[in-house]
C-alpha cells in the first residue's frame, strides 16, 4: 500500500513538471499567476485522483512485490519481536527471575538481543543507570538470562510494587522493544486472626479445643506448631495457601498428676504456638493455661458373672455397676488372664453424669483356648487417675473345656518414623522406620512380612509366642523419593488366618525441580513453516542438580510422542534437547513437551509447555482478472492523460505563435485586451446610433 501511494506521488509531480517544463520561465511564471490556467490544470489533478483512487487501477498500475506471506500482500521489511517474558513474573526480593525473549528479522543474519530491568524511575521517567545485559545471537534467534531484583519495585499498582521490564532487538537497520511488568515485594509475616485470650480455665481432665484463623497475605502455606507445655507430644497444623485465611482447630486434654487425696488448687501450664509460612517468618504465641483440681472421691463398683464353666464359641457376660459422688466420666479396664499370663485387655470409657448416678457396664467375651481364666475389672474417674478401684469381687475365674483355635488380632495400623521422610543430599537415601502391633489369644508364633513398594525384597519380623501384644519394628532404606505402597501381613501360620495392612508412605527430596529457561523454534519460513518442511524445536531447561531430565514431546498431528533426554549441562546449569518433525498437512499444531527429573518432594517434578506452530502453502503470485469496470476505469486515466496531452501541445503552438510575432505573454495581453476594448468601444456606438434613430410615424418620418 505504501508503494502504490508513492507511485501516485511520483506521477502527479511528473505530470507537473512535464507541463509547465514547455513553458520559458516567464511565461511559466505568467501561466502560475493566471487564474485561466490555474483553475483547468486543478480541475485535471483533481479527476486523475479521482482515477488512481480506483484500487483495480492501482493494481494494474503498481502490482504487488517484494516479500509475500502468501497471500500477495506486500508489507515492510522488519523485527519482530516474538515473545518476550519472565518467569516467574511476580515473586520476592532476592529470588532469581529467568528473562526470555526470541524475535526474527528479514533484513539480517544477526540480532542484538538488549534487556533493561529497571527501565523506569519512580516517576515513570527513564532510568539511564538500569542493569542491562547484551547478547547477539543469530536469525531468529533467543535470549535467556537471569537477574535477582535487590528491593521492591519502584512502581505501585494494586498488586504490590513492580518494576518494568524493557527489550530492544536491532538487526542493524531496524530496533523494536517491548516492555513487560515483573512483580517484586516483601514477604509478609503470618498473622494469628485472632490470637488466643490470655488464660484459659479448664478443670482436670477436661477436652479444650481452640479455634484460630491464620492469614498470610502472600498466600504462603502454614504451619503451626501446638507445644501444650505438659510435656505430650506437639500438635502439627498445615495449611495450603491462606491469603483469604485458614481457620484451624485443635484440641487437648490437660491430665496432671494428681497426689492421692489432694484437691482445691490449680496447675499451670504455657501453651506455646510457632506460626510458620516457610519465607522465614516464626510468629509465636503464648497461653496460659489454668487446670482446676477439686478435692475428688473415688467411685463405687461392683462386678459379677454368671458363668462358671463354658464351652468353645460360648458367649461369656460380665456385669458391673459404677457410682461416682461427683459424676466424673469413668475408665473401665478389663483384664483377661490364662492362669497367670495376661492376654487380652478391653478399654471403655463413660462420660460424665450427675452427683451419685448409677452407671452399668456390661461386656461379653469369647474364650478359645481350654484353661482357667481370671477376668479382673479396674475403675478409675478422670480426675484421680492414680486411685484406681478394685471393686468388691473384682476376680471372678472361668474355665474353658474345649480348644479352639483364633485368627491373630492386628492391634494398629503401620507406623512410621520420622513424620516427614526426606532424602540424604550427600548418600541419597532415606532411613525409615514402620512399626505395627499384633496379638493372638492362643499365644501362637506370629509372623509379619513386610512389603516396600521400591521393588527390594520383602522382610520378615517373628514373635515369642506368647499371650501379650508383640511389636513389629521393621527399618528400610529408600533410594529416591516418591510415594510407596507398603505393606505388612501378619498370620500365625495357619490358613486363612493372613491379617494385611497398608500404608501410603512418601519419601520426599530437597532436590530441586528443572525450571524452564526458554524454547527456541526454527521455522522453514521464519513465521511458519510450508508443508514438507522440516521444523525444529529446542527445549532449554535448567537443573540445580544437574539431575538427568527426562522430555516428552506430542506434536499435535497423531504422530508417535518422542522422549529424549538431557544429560548434560553447561556450567550454568542449563541442558538443551532438541526434535525435528515435519508436517504433511497444512494447519495450526500444538506442540507438547512434558519434562521431569523424577525427583518428589510436595509433588513430582514434572511440568509441560505448549507452543503453536502454524504450516502454510509457499507464497505464489496472485492472478488479476480485469471487469467492466476495470476498463472503464483504465479509459477514463487515458481520456485524461489524452486531454492532458492536447493542453500541453496547445500551449506548446501558443507559445511558438507568440515568438514569431516577437511578442512576450505581457504584451500579448496588452495588445489582446486593447482589441477587446476597441470592440467593446464598437458595439457601444452602434448601440446608442440605433437608439437615435426616429421610429416608424415619427415627426419627419416616412408614412
Amino acid at each position: 500500500m505504501a508503494g502504490n501511494v508513492r507511485g501516485k506521488r511520483h506521477l502527479v509531480s511528473w505530470l507537473e513538471r512535464t507541463a509547465f517544463g514547455l513553458l520559458s520561465t516567464g511565461k511559466r511564471a505568467a501561466i502560475a499567476r493566471s487564474g485561466r490556467f490555474v483553475k483547468p490544470l486543478l480541475g485535471l489533478l483533481l479527476m486523475l485522483s479521482m482515477c488512481l483512487a480506483s484500487g483495480s487501477i492501482q493494481a494494474a498500475l503498481f502490482p504487488a512485490g517484494g516479500d509475500h506471506e502468501g497471500n500477495g500482500t506486500a508489507h515492510l521489511l522488519a523485527t519482530t519481536i516474538v515473545d518476550f517474558s519472565a518467569s516467574p513474573s511476580r515473586a520476592y526480593v532476592g529470588d532469581t527471575i529467568t528473562f526470555f525473549a526470541n524475535a526474527s528479522s528479514d533484513v539480517s543474519s544477526e540480532l542484538t538481543f538488549t534487556v533493561y530491568f529497571d527501565s523506569l524511575l519512580a516517576n515513570y521517567a527513564n532510568n539511564t543507570q538500569s542493569a542491562s545485559y547484551t547478547t547477539t545471537t543469530g536469525n531468529p534467534g533467543a535470549m535467556v538470562t537471569t537477574y535477582a531484583y535487590d528491593h521492591v519495585g519502584n512502581l505501585t499498582s494494586a498488586y504490590g510494587t513492580y518494576f518494568r521490564a524493557k527489550i530492544y532487538v536491532g538487526d542493524g537497520a531496524n530496533t523494536v522493544s517491548n516492555t513487560i511488568t515483573v512483580y517484586i515485594v516483601e514477604n509478609a509475616a503470618p498473622t494469628f486472626n485472632p490470637t488466643f485470650p490470655g488464660n484459659v480455665d479448664a478443670s482436670v481432665g477436661q477436652s479444650i479445643t481452640f479455634t484460630t484463623t491464620l492469614v498470610d497475605v502472600d498466600d504462603d502455606p502454614l504451619v503451626l506448631t501446638w507445644d501444650f507445655g505438659d510435656g505430650s507430644e506437639v500438635a502439627i497444623n498445615s495449611t495450603g495457601p491462606a491469603a483469604a485465611g485458614v481457620s484451624v482447630t485443635q484440641s487437648h486434654t490437660w491430665s496432671p498428676y494428681l497426689e492421692p487425696g489432694l484437691g482445691d488448687y490449680f496447675i499451670y501450664y504455657w501453651m506455646n504456638l510457632t506460626l510458620e509460612d516457610g519465607a522465614g517468618h516464626l510468629v509465636p504465641s503464648s497461653t496460659r493455661i489454668s487446670i482446676y483440681v477439686p478435692y475428688n472421691f473415688a467411685p463405687v463398683a461392683t462386678f459379677t458373672t454368671n458363668y462358671t464353666s463354658v464351652d468353645p464359641a460360648d458367649v461369656v457376660m460380665f456385669h458391673s455397676s459404677a457410682t461416682d459422688r461427683e459424676g466424673d466420666p469413668l475408665t473401665w479396664t478389663f483384664e483377661f488372664r490364662n492362669d497367670t499370663e495376661l492376654y487380652n485387655t478391653t478399654v471403655f470409657k463413660t462420660p460424665e453424669t450427675a452427683d451419685n448416678t448409677t452407671t452399668w457396664m456390661n461386656i461379653t467375651h469369647v474364650f478359645s483356648q481350654v484353661g482357667n481364666y481370671t477376668v479382673t475389672m479396674w475403675l478409675t474417674d478422670v480426675l484421680n487417675p492414680d486411685l484406681q478401684v478394685f471393686p468388691d469381687n473384682t476376680s471372678r475365674e472361668v474355665r474353658l473345656v474345649s480348644a479352639l483355635n483364633n485368627v491373630p488380632i492386628v492391634q494398629s495400623n503401620i507406623s512410621f518414623s520420622p513424620q516427614l521422610i526426606y532424602l540424604d543430599m550427600e548418600s541419597g537415601t532415606a532411613l525409615a522406620e514402620l512399626s505395627i502391633q499384633a496379638y493372638d489369644v492362643d499365644g501362637d508364633v506370629l509372623y509379619a512380612t513386610w512389603g516396600f513398594g521400591d521393588g527390594s525384597d520383602p522382610a520378615s519380623n517373628v514373635s515369642g509366642g506368647t499371650r501379650q501384644t508383640y511389636e513389629f519394628v521393621q527399618t528400610h532404606v529408600y533410594n529416591a523419593s516418591g510415594i510407596y505402597n507398603v505393606s505388612c501381613t501378619v498370620t500365625d501360620g495357619r490358613e486363612g488366618h493372613e491379617l494385611v495392612r497398608y500404608l501410603s508412605l512418601v519419601i520426599r527430596s530437597n532436590n530441586s525441580a528443572p525450571v524452564l529457561m526458554g524454547i527456541v523454534r526454527t521455522l522453514s519460513n521464519g513465521t511458519f513453516a510450508t508443508a514438507n518442511s522440516t521444523v525444529t524445536v529446542t527445549i532449554i531447561l535448567a537443573d540445580e542438580e544437574m539431575d538427568r531430565i527426562r522430555v516428552g514431546w506430542s506434536f499435535g498431528d497423531n504422530t508417535s510422542l518422542l522422549i529424549t533426554e538431557i544429560a548434560e549441562f553447561d556450567e550454568s546449569g542449563n541442558g538443551t534437547s532438541t526434535a525435528e518433525h515435519v508436517y504433511a498437512v497444512m494447519g495450526d499444531y500444538v506442540i507438547r513437551m512434558w519434562y521431569t527429573d523424577d525427583k518428589f518432594d510436595s509433588k513430582w517434578h514434572n511440568d509441560s509447555r505448549n507452543i503453536t506452530v502454524s504450516v502454510r502453502a509457499a507464497w505464489t503470485k496472485e492472478v488479476i482478472i480485469w471487469d467492466a469496470w476495470d476498463y472503464a476505469s483504465l479509459g477514463m486515466f487515458l481520456g485524461v492523460i489524452a486531454l492532458l496531452f492536447v493542453y500541453v501541445l496547445y500551449a506548446g503552438r501558443f507559445r511558438r505563435k507568440l515568438d514569431s510575432r516577437g511578442l512576450s505573454y505581457d504584451e500579448y495581453k496588452i495588445i489582446t485586451r486593447e482589441k477587446r476594448d476597441a470592440e467593446r468601444a464598437k458595439r457601444k456606438a452602434e448601440a446608442a446610433a440605433l437608439r437615435k434613430r426616429p421610429g416608424p410615424g415619427a415627426k419627419g418620418g416616412t408614412k
